[in-house]
This record gives C-alpha cells, sequence and structure tokens, in this order.
C-alpha cells in the first residue's frame, strides 16, 4: 500500500511555481482522496519466499485429492497476493447453489460472497472503533444503558447486567433463534432475520447463566447470531448510524472499500445484522486480514487500536475455549468463520493472510489441514 508519488510530485511542482509566480491550473492538482482505492499488487509465491508449486498443490488439494467444495483462495505474503484461484465449475452446479431468498451470492471473482458468520468478526472490530472514538464507553457497559426504554420489570433480572464484553466472547445467555445461515442444529420455528427486532431477542428467556464460560462442547447454546446482533444494535444506538454506515465511513472506507462493493442484510429494524449475511468479495476479505495482521493499521492510519486487534484475537486465559471477540484461536492464526466454509485467516509469524470462500461441505479436506500441511510448509 505505497501512496503514489505523483500527488508529491505535483506538490512540490505547485510549490515552486508559486515562488516563481507561474499559476498552475486547477485541473492538473490532484484531487482530495481520503478513501484512495486500493488494488492489491500480485506477485509469485516464489518471490515472497514460497514454493513455485503453491497453486498446484493447493488446487490438487482442493479438487482432486478431496473433492472439497472450496469456490475461492486467496493468499497475501508481505502484502502481495500470491495464490488467486477460483473454483466456478463448483459454483454453478445446481445442487450447490448458494441462493438464499434475495441475498447475493458469489459466482465469479468480481461479484459479492455471503460470508455468514465471518460477519461476526467484522462486527466486534466495530466495536473497537466504537469504542476508540467515544461512541461506546467500555466493554462494561451493559445492553441496557444503551436501551433503558427497553427493559421490562418482567425480565429475567440476570438480564440487566449482560455486558458488552459478554456479548463479545459469546457469554451473554442470549440464544440464538433467528434463521440467518439455515443453521443445522437449532429446531424450527425459526424468526427470519427480517422479521427479527431488538426488542424481541431481549425478551427471549436465557439459555445460560451470563457470563458463564464455555468450552467447544458447550459451544451450542452458547454460540448465538443474535447475541452479536445485539452488538450491531449497540453500534447503531450508540453512534447515531447504521451500522452498515458506521462501517463503511471508519473501516471500509479507510480501507478503500467501495460502497458499492458490499451488501449487509438487516433487520425488521432496519440495523444491519451483526451475526451474519454480510456480503463481500475475497480480495475485501483479505483487506480485513491484512488490516489485522498490521494491528489494525492501514496505510500509515491507525484505523482499529492496536490493543483492541490484541485482545479480540487473543485467547481468555479465564476461559476454556480458544475463542477471542468473535474472533476464533488457532496454534499459529486465528480466524473469522462463517457457516458452509467461509473464513479470513491471519497467521501473524509469517505474514500470511489467506481467505476460503465455499460452497458447503464435502470431501476429506479442511482448512486447517490445507493451512498446516500445504500452505506455511510452503514457505522456503
Amino acid at each position: 500500500m505505497k501512496k503514489s508519488i505523483l500527488v508529491g510530485l505535483i506538490s512540490g511542482i505547485c510549490i515552486v511555481g508559486i515562488s516563481l509566480g507561474i499559476l498552475i491550473p486547477l485541473s492538473l492538482l490532484p484531487p482530495p482522496t481520503p478513501n484512495t482505492p486500493f488494488e492489491w499488487e500480485t506477485s509469485t509465491p516464489e518471490e515472497q519466499g514460497m514454493d513455485a508449486n503453491l497453486p498446484d498443490d493447493i488446487s490438487f488439494y482442493i479438487v482432486s485429492e478431496n473433492d472439497f467444495n472450496v469456490s475461492s483462495v486467496l493468499i497475501i505474503r508481505n502484502g502481495y497476493i500470491v495464490v488467486e484461484a477460483y473454483y466456478e465449475n463448483y459454483m454453478k452446479k445446481v445442487e450447490n447453489s448458494f441462493t438464499i431468498g434475495d441475498w447475493l451470492t458469489y459466482q465469479s471473482e468480481g461479484e459479492l460472497h455471503n460470508i455468514y458468520s465471518a460477519t461476526k468478526s467484522i462486527t466486534a472490530l466495530l466495536v473497537g472503533i466504537a469504542i476508540d472514538k467515544g461512541f461506546i464507553d467500555n466493554i462494561s457497559q451493559t445492553i441496557f444503558d444503551f436501551f433503558p426504554e427497553l427493559w421490562n420489570e418482567t425480565f429475567d433480572p440476570r438480564k440487566e447486567n449482560i455486558t458488552v464484553e459478554n456479548l463479545l466472547k459469546m457469554e451473554s445467555g442470549i440464544p440464538w433463534i433467528s434463521e440467518v445461515t439455515e443453521s443445522p442444529y437449532s429446531s424450527p420455528p425459526w424468526v427470519k432475520a427480517s422479521d427479527l427486532y431488538l426488542k424481541d431477542i431481549l425478551e427471549w428467556a436465557l439459555v445460560y447463566e451470563p457470563g458463564e464460560s464455555w468450552d467447544w462442547a458447550d459451544f451450542y447454546p452458547h454460540y448465538s447470531s443474535d447475541a452479536t446482533h445485539v452488538l450491531s444494535s449497540i453500534i447503531t444506538r450508540s453512534s447515531g448510524m447504521n451500522t452498515s454506515d458506521f462501517a463503511q465511513e471508519y473501516l471500509f472506507g479507510p480501507l478503500g472499500i467501495s460502497r458499492d462493493d458490499w451488501y449487509w442484510h438487516v433487520d425488521g429494524d432496519g440495523v444491519a445484522h451483526g451475526g451474519s449475511a454480510l456480503c463481500m468479495k475475497p480480495r475485501d476479505m483479505a483487506r480485513i486480514g491484512y488490516l489485522c495482521l498490521n494491528n489494525g493499521s492501514w496505510d500509515g492510519e491507525q484505523v482499529i487500536p492496536s490493543d483492541w486487534i490484541e485482545k479480540a484475537t487473543t485467547d481468555d486465559p479465564a476461559g476454556t475455549s480458544p475463542y477471542g471477540y468473535q474472533w476464533y484461536i488457532g496454534a499459529e492464526y486465528y480466524y473469522a468463520s462463517g457457516h458452509r466454509g467461509q473464513s479470513i485467516y491471519v497467521i501473524p509469524d509469517h505474514n500470511l493472510v489467506v481467505v476460503f470462500t465455499a460452497d458447503g461441505t464435502g470431501g476429506s479436506g479442511s482448512y486447517s489441514e490445507l493451512i498446516n500441511t500445504i500452505i506455511i510448509p510452503a514457505i522456503i
């Protein structure tokens, strides 16, 4: 992400011109570019210290060996795209259709893909920005600090103490009822996302003690898209901006992601659903990962405080699950993960970002195996 030297050259010419009494036409001056569009630069794996056979090895693993239903792979090393592969043959099969209602789907490099619950990790980043900007005071604030009018004396009194951090760590006790990801592990009847309202979420009975730590055996019912959606509602209420507008202003815009390059499904109140249904392109998903890899810094601007990135992507020693603030924690990486295989992996020790999109599950492969046995070992 190198700033263009053209601006500097023209600025220098303008200074000299003014000092010499020469009028420089305004048409020669560059327009202000607070959110200059960023384009990834490409490189070969070997130029970035990786095995030249890496693209073929990945393709063999995905297509030939495991019949793994991956639709795209994008690898960034040292800030360069070194692998970019799209497996459209899977996406165009009717039985593998990604179309759900009116949600946008992914078919090729230039179109949008529903990243499902990887949305949660981005919502967590937005919470960090909201705290940094002073919209949210701290993670100890409670839901009803923001929505006092929604408190009902008939509510379970434990709800009054659910904090922002409880929501971030999946420790709120709020269940998951809405039909956002076609969840295979919840039971009907569903509440469709477009019919979902914050007031309804807050009325649902708690399914465990708020603040209760959990391990993988208790992943459900702790895991809740609707609990994360409360975070989106808090961002909207505290900032006075819909979470989608907030994201464009403070996150996507600074990364050079155009408002036309993403879509976010909303609830019945028109608030972007914090737990799922953000649609993006793989290259823009990689920008999120690269921002995190660089501790919240992008082109010299601290978009997200570095201490928030560290906190969000570090396992809580008090808990027993490798989970931060809506980010999963692995041995060598942390990652955002969405239904049917949408993922953003950040591997700090190797300066790597790996993005996957997929069309469901299938085959015997896994992302962790692909990363641990092919991608990381390809580093020379």
